[in-house]
């Protein structure tokens, strides 16, 4: 079996996401989270908010 280098690289960056340090830098969301929630539940046909 070989080995892909890209995906040994891949597994070396970390993919946690810190809200607090999202919310005091200067990045702008596109919605809200109410609004983006609104938008997943149409997108899935109003099912599974339960």
């Amino acid at each position: 079996m070989d080995i892909c280098l890209a995906r040994v690289k891949k597994l070396q960056i970390t993919t946690n996401i810190y809200g607090k340090k999202i919310k005091e830098s200067s990045f702008e969301f596109k919605w809200t989270f109410e609004e983006a929630i609104k938008d997943w539940f149409e997108d899935n046909d109003k099912k599974y908010l339960e």
